[in-house]
């Protein structure tokens, strides 16, 4: 390397001094940023943020904070360094987050998850999730693992440090509980799982899950109802949920249609799982993501259920058993015996197993087959169940013995074997005693005193009220009296008030029961029976053995109160339509008082509506003797015959109770018995006597009510029906009242005018018909009389036509009746024929135009005979013999009109001589003469 003497440099400078300068100045220049690398504040910041990173990279997250720290201590707010400075603080706080939770020192790692945060400036919680879900992670990590109490107590402790780092944590709480569960401290699991429950509020299955199935394993079955239940709303799908939710409605003898539905559902999904490892897959495919602890455990862990356990078969049996129990509630006997026998084949005969098939055969009344079973399971019960020996003892007294003559003693000992027991409050050892009872009846066994009370005992406490148990407690009453208690009478009056049970000691059972009033009344309402029912059924047994007397109750006035209570309870099932019911309950209090005034009355009203008119009678002619002066009997009595077509007995009630009657009554009296004897003799216009009695009540009407607009009316249509015109006519003046708006009152009115001979008055009376078209025929009738008789024929014509076409109306027969024959009158035979052929057959008897009407039709026959006009003929003909289908002579004119119109239709195109084949002489037509003859006849 060349070196340069100072003198060179000078000479280097002053040969070129730009180069110098520029070297000067870089020198200086490199010099300065040497020293600004060494010693600036920026370089040196940057060299220490350089050894943060290193000292993170090596794990010495320690070393890495606090340098951050006295970086971040020297730099200024505000400024970009510190922004960096702060996120290095941040990756080393990380990163001793993560070495702490590694370590298990929770505390210290929230206190750095805090500086974090701050160091971000950002809120905690993110931070806080972190930490505290690795120490739940833990702990479910835990809880999978533990296998002894110690690793039990450790999850324990974990739990309660992550609980007082976050509290309230629906998490920890609910690991907590399930380690409870284990530990088999059910009370504090409960505590927890609710903890657990409160915090999460119904956004994870898990608590409500584990909070039902710790309250059916701890007895609480309808507590355990309720949890499950909202567990199956959040979560219908899964299986683990619906099986423990059948299982609690069974425990809880509950609907066993919802148990079965549920239990079905669950089973159908748990059986097909073959072996622990599927079950252990199960718990992460049935339960639902997002909303379940144990899930999340199962995800990376085995999980074994501290409840169901870990063996699905155990798990699936359990289900079975209580769909066997569910299908027995609800009384399908069959399926569920079936059910149990095939547990018994995969399963040890346990007691519950043996216990449900021998009940399910006992209900299918397979005694032999169930005592064998049960026998076993009363044997291996410990303590011994009452309903087990219930059934024992019912199969053994009425299974098939090996001798007859050991039947006795086999009921002896089933009645011996009950008795061992408390049986109270169950309704299926009501009825198993109830049959033993029946059966010792039935043998003529003898039992005790003490056993009868027993059994009974075990009836009144299952409220049992059907005709088998009404008969025990008659028996208990006819053998030992001094035994019987209220509660057995309460139940036997029930009994023989619902099923209509009567024993021997009826009466007595009745009184005993009945004296005790208000003890009674209190019994029946607190369990919503009908008092009433059971005092009617004494009432009516009273009434039968010892009639014209009440029981004799401590009840004021006891007579008058039952006598209303029979009165009111009669109504009421009258209005119900419960006629039978209502005429029974009057049957009682009559023979109970037999001179009651209302009971009478009204008793004799519901056989009238049944249609019982003798016993009606019967009934009304007993009152009337009791109440001599009230003519009401009669009258309901002059109804009754009416009715029944005995108008003369009618005539006499009427005559009666016209006698009795005060007289501001008699009037009406008088008017309903007209009425009466008017209707009795509808369609008899021959009976005058009656017509006359009518007369007389009516005159007795209007001299009272002189007024009166139906008494005028049918006192007019008296003597229309009598045919006595002057009396028709001396009551014009009276009917002349245009103001009535009744209208068969101005038909009665016209008809007056009529008799009287004031034509234009019953033109005027009738003109108000015509608006009606109820009264319009009736009224046209009446015109055509007043127009006829005024001699305005043509008006009267066109007034019959009118009423003629109107065929519902009662005149139209009388009309065309008389069109007929003034068509006859003026030679118009087809006119009269067409009019008379409207007529009924007793309609024309009564017109007397019947052989008018066949003449007329034999002359048109003929007539159109003589024209040739053979079809018109053998018309005519026709309807002669619908007349009279006798007469040999129409057959013969029929048979020849058919036979002329015959030969003219099949000779009309063939030959013209045809028409002459069967001329006569001079080419007359055949009966020419005879035709003549007749018609002469006619005329």
């Amino acid at each position: 390397m060349m070196t340069v003497p100072a003198d060179g440099l000078a000479l280097l400078f002053y040969a070129n001094p730009p180069l110098v300068a520029a070297g000067v100045v870089a020198g200086t220049l490199f010099g300065l940023f040497l020293l600004y690398q060494l010693l600036g504040l920026g370089p040196r910041r940057q060299r220490a943020c350089r050894r943060v990173e290193r000292l993170l990279r090596a794990g010495d997250w320690k070393a890495a904070l606090a340098l951050a720290h006295r970086l971040c201590a020297r730099s200024r707010a505000g400024t970009p360094w510190q922004e960096q400075i702060r996120r290095l603080q941040a990756e080393c706080l990380q990163a001793g987050i993560q070495d702490t939770v590694q370590a298990l020192r929770y505390e210290d790692a929230l206190r750095l998850a805090d500086e974090a945060a701050a160091a971000l400036g950002v809120e905690p919680l993110q931070a806080h999730r972190q930490v505290i879900d690795a120490a739940l992670a833990e702990a479910r990590r835990l809880f999978a693992a533990a296998n002894s109490p110690e690793q039990t107590a450790a999850t324990h402790t974990l739990l309660a440090n992550i609980l007082l780092l976050q509290s309230p944590c629906a998490e920890a709480s609910f690991w907590q509980g399930l380690c409870y569960i284990r530990e088999g401290k059910l009370d504090q699991a409960a505590a927890a799982l609710r903890t657990a429950e409160e915090t999460a509020r119904g956004q994870f299955v898990d608590p409500l899950l584990y909070l039902g199935g710790t309250a059916l394993r701890d007895g609480r079955a309808p507590e355990a109802v309720r949890w499950l239940a909202e567990a199956n709303r959040l979560d219908p799908s899964c299986p683990f949920v619906t099986l423990q939710l059948g299982q609690a409605i069974v425990a809880a003898k509950g609907d066993s249609n919802l148990a079965v539905v549920a239990l079905q559902r669950a089973l159908t999904r748990l059986v097909p799982l073959r072996g622990d490892a599927a079950l252990l897959r199960a718990w992460t495919e049935f339960l639902p993501e997002g909303k379940s602890f144990v899930r999340r455990l199962a995800t990376n862990h085995s999980f074994v259920c501290p409840l169901l356990g870990g063996n699905v078969t155990v798990i699936v049996r359990r289900g079975q058993l209580a769909l066997a129990e569910a299908e027995y509630r609800r009384g399908r006997y069959q399926a569920a015996a079936d059910l149990f026998e095939k547990l018994l084949q995969d399963c040890p005969p346990t007691a519950a197993l043996l216990r449900g098939l021998g009940l399910s055969l006992a209900r299918l009344e397979r005694y032999d087959e169930a005592f064998k079973h049960l026998r076993i399971a009363y044997e291996q019960e410990e303590p011994k169940q009452p309903l087990t020996a219930g059934y024992l003892a019912l199969c053994g007294a009425l299974g098939k013995p090996k001798q007859e003559e050991d039947r006795p003693k086999n009921v002896a000992w089933a009645i011996q074997l009950l008795a061992r027991f408390q049986l109270v409050g169950d309704a299926d050892l009501a009825r198993i005693s109830s049959r033993l009872l029946t059966e010792a009846r039935a043998l003529r066994l003898p039992v005790s005193v003490d056993q009868r009370i027993h059994l009974c005992q075990a009836l009144v406490s299952a409220y049992a009220t059907e005709p088998q148990d009404a008969e025990a407690y008659d028996d208990l009453a006819a053998n030992a009296p001094e035994a019987v208690q209220s509660a057995h009478a309460y139940l036997y009056c029930r009994a023989a008030a619902q099923h209509g049970f009567r024993g021997r000691a009826d009466l007595d059972l009745f009184a005993r029961a009945f004296h005790d009033w208000s003890g009674m009344q209190e019994f029946f309402t607190a369990r919503q029976w009908s008092f009433e029912d059971a005092e009617f059924a004494y009432l009516q047994r009273w009434a039968e053995q010892r009639p014209g007397t009440f029981p004799e109750l401590p009840v004021a006035e006891y007579p008058r109160r039952a006598a209303d209570l029979l009165l009111e309870r009669s109504r009421k099932q009258a209005e119900t339509g419960d006629r039978n019911a209502a005429r029974q309950a009057a049957e009682v209090l009559l023979r109970l008082q037999p001179n009651h005034l209302r009971a009478h009355d009204w008793l004799s009203q519901l056989s009238y509506q049944q249609g019982d008119l003798g016993r009606a009678a019967d009934l009304l002619t007993a009152l009337q003797q009791l109440d001599p002066q009230n003519p009401i009997p009669s009258v309901r009595r002059a109804v009754i015959e009416q009715k029944r077509g005995q108008w003369t007995d009618c005539a006499a009630c009427v005559q009666a109770a016209l006698e009795r009657a005060a007289e501001k009554d008699r009037g009406a009296v008088a008017l309903l018995g007209a009425r009466l004897l008017l209707t009795s003799i509808a369609g008899d216009h021959l009976s005058e006597s009656r017509l006359e009695q009518a007369k007389r009540l009516l005159e007795v009407r209007l001299r009272h009510e002189p007024d009166d607009v139906t008494a005028l009316s049918l006192l007019t249509a008296v003597f229309a029906s009598l045919g006595d015109r002057a009396r028709l006519a001396a009551l014009a003046p009276a009917m002349d009242r245009p103001g009535v708006n009744d209208l068969s009152f101005q038909f009665f009115a016209g008809l007056c005018f009529l008799a009287g001979g004031n034509y234009d008055r019953c033109l005027d009376a009738t003109s108000r018909l015509l608006r009606d078209p109820r009264f319009a025929a009736e009224g046209q009738f009446l015109a055509a009389w007043a127009n006829y008789l005024k001699g305005d024929r043509a008006a009267a014509v066109t007034a019959l036509r009118t009423v003629a076409d109107a065929t519902d109306s009662p005149s139209s027969q009388l009309a065309n009746a008389w069109l007929g024959g003034l068509e006859c009158a003026a030679g118009n035979d087809a006119g009269a024929i067409e009019h008379w052929l409207r007529l009924t057959a007793e309609g024309r008897i009564v017109a007397g135009v019947e052989a008018a009407l066949r003449s007329s039709i034999l002359v048109a026959g003929l007539s159109a005979y003589d024209r040739g006009g053979y079809e018109e003929a053998a018309s005519c003909f026709r309807k002669a013999m619908a007349l009279d289908s006798e007469n040999r002579e129409l057959r013969d004119l029929l048979a020849q009109a058919l036979e002329q119109a015959a030969r003219r239709f099949l000779s009309s195109g063939v030959t013209p001589e045809a028409p002459t084949l069967m001329s006569g002489r001079n080419g007359t037509a055949p009966h020419s003469v005879e035709t003549r003859q007749t018609r002469q006849a006619v005329s």
